[in-house]
């Protein structure tokens, strides 16, 4: 997996093959397993949310963690996808929810029936506090002013956490039997033949065991996103999180070993691996690779480029790119204090990367006196369907250079599907919204401040009607709108023009593919001798068997 390039799936969005209801599917997916392989050249794809759920999230919301959402398929479908995915040789990472599930699942269903009973542990619950909820805690998915993370429970008179919707209630991983329940949905899937898990929310999975009140945020003005009135130490980020974490890699690593010993020596058993969204600047993010000891995530994520926001003056408006850039400027300068995207934050991004990767791995082999790399291991995300676009976020011109750091930096990259055409963000209109954070903050997603459903818009296949979405003669309409310019921005179209961004990134790839020193040498700096070159991004990747 260190050698592979993953490419994320919206499965609402990349292709509706069965019902033709605007939706897209697993069937949809397996479809184009062609394209992402041979065509792209990506070793792995990772699979947003399919399981069972009332979609009030899309996915994020899950009623049953092991069967397919009929909206999508069937478990079958998915085992076929599995077995023509391995039979190309790429590799399947499945998004798994483990902080919080539907409302409708049968475990909350059980756990706000009664205080009593088996299940009756398995949720946050809390007293009120004179009437109130027990603390200040925001959701992120606030649908008030106060954006209360509180819902009270009639049958159990008590409330509930859910650091997202009140749909979503947060599960108490303090609680011995919810986290076996939760290992055994990695079994599952391991058993069907997954090569890997990307967790969701991996760092809110444990709240403060005494519930303190979060301190207010002194910098937060209106134009941020309201999740950042607090400073969220008692909610994300909590000491016990990685033990959790841990527990889940253990399932994941006894996989491993019985693997190995079902082909025996000397034959090739590939990882399967844990990468886990850690929205955390790099100083705090790297303990969560864990210890030599106890290791958690194989990757956690690297959200440092995609948190270097394009500057104002050199932005190119187009439609609903000013919002797209205001919605950067807000929420994602909240997140990182980086910079904009320029050379030398660029440079500082990528270096202070490679420090605390490196730092994290001297750290956990100083006992054996040996440096390795085993334990750590970069990776890199420039989109995600929670970012606005790349060719949005960064412009059309810089797209092509975010593409070329992505794939010749040192580690995993990871792209979103349509970034290898160069899609962009569509400005949804209101009557047209669909994401619960725009929806709960209209005033705000008018502005651009909050809101995702412009960067989880249809994929652009061809410039026929539905852009190859979906059949031409299908009544349905697509659950999102397709970007106006998807009759010129298509992979049909680009499939045959040289000087198109498919093309610039499929050649990246095959020249990552056969250089070990992209794939998995050491990346150095380049000293640039002339002050006026001090903007340039220069650094070398080196193969040691190759010198």
């Amino acid at each position: 997996w260190r050698s592979a390039t993953v490419y994320e799936i919206y499965v609402r969005s990349f292709r509706d093959e069965i019902l033709n209801d605007g939706v897209g599917d697993i069937p949809g997916i397996t479809t184009r397993l062609r394209y992402i392989k041979e065509t792209l050249g990506a070793g792995a794809i990772w699979i947003t949310p399919f399981y069972e759920s009332p979609m009030r999230d899309f996915g994020y919301d899950v009623s049953n963690y092991t069967l397919v959402d009929p909206r999508f398929g069937t478990n079958e479908d998915f085992d076929e996808l599995v077995e023509r995915a391995h039979n190309l040789g790429l590799r399947v990472i499945v998004d798994i929810v483990p902080n919080h599930c539907s409302s409708d699942h049968p475990w909350f269903v059980a756990s706000s029936a009664s205080r009593e009973g088996p299940y009756a542990d398995w949720f946050v619950w809390k007293d009120a506090v004179d009437g109130k909820p027990p603390n200040n805690w925001m959701s992120n998915f606030g649908e008030d002013e106060e954006g209360n993370a509180w819902t009270w429970s009639e049958a159990r008179e008590q409330y509930y956490y859910h650091k997202y919707l009140p749909e979503q209630p947060d599960l108490n991983y303090r609680s011995p039997a919810l986290l076996q329940a939760m290992k055994d949905v990695f079994r599952t899937w391991l058993d069907r033949g997954v090569d890997g898990f990307r967790v969701d929310a991996s760092i809110s999975l444990v709240e403060d065991v005494l519930f303190r009140n979060e301190p207010y945020n002194p910098s937060w003005t209106p134009e941020q996103s309201p999740r950042y009135k607090l400073d969220h130490i008692y909610t994300e980020d909590v000491a016990e999180t990685h033990s959790v974490l841990a527990e889940f890699r253990s399932v994941v690593d006894a996989h491993n070993v019985q693997q190995r010993r079902k082909c025996g020596r000397g034959q090739d058993v590939q990882e399967t691996v844990v990468y886990c969204e850690v929205s955390l600047p790099l100083e705090q993010a790297k303990y969560y690779y864990g210890t030599a000891d106890r290791p958690e995530c194989h990757m956690p994520t690297n959200f440092a480029l995609t948190h270097l926001p394009y500057p104002e003056r050199s932005a190119s408006p187009a439609e609903g790119q000013e919002r797209a850039l205001r919605k950067i400027r807000t929420d994602l300068t909240a997140l990182s204090k980086a910079g904009t995207w320029s050379g030398p934050s660029i440079l500082r991004a990528i270096f202070e990367s490679e420090r605390t990767v490196t730092e994290n791995n001297l750290e956990h082999n100083a006992s054996s006196g040996a440096y390795t790399m085993s334990l750590a291991w970069p990776n890199w995300v420039l989109g995600s369907h929670d970012f606005t676009r790349v060719a949005s976020r960064i412009g059309m011109g810089q797209a092509r250079i975010g593409t070329l750091l992505l794939l010749t930096l040192r580690g995993v990259p990871t792209m979103y599907y349509g970034d290898e055409i160069g899609m962009t963000n569509v400005d949804v209109p209101p009557d047209q919204w669909q994401d619960p954070v725009a929806i709960n903050n209209p005033e705000q997603a008018a502005e651009g401040i909050v809101g995702r459903d412009g960067e989880r818009t249809p994929m652009q296949w061809s410039g026929e009607r539905w852009g190859g979405f979906m059949d031409q003669g299908s009544e349905a309409t697509p659950w999102l709108p397709l970007a106006d310019n998807y009759t010129t921005v298509n992979v049909a179209d680009q499939l045959s023009d040289r000087a198109s961004s498919l093309d610039f990134t499929r050649r990246l790839l095959k020249l990552r593919q056969r250089t070990p020193a992209l794939s998995l040498g050491g990346l150095y700096a380049v000293h640039m001798e002339s002050t006026h070159l001090a903007c340039v991004v220069a650094y070398s990747r080196v193969w040691i068997e190759q010198a």
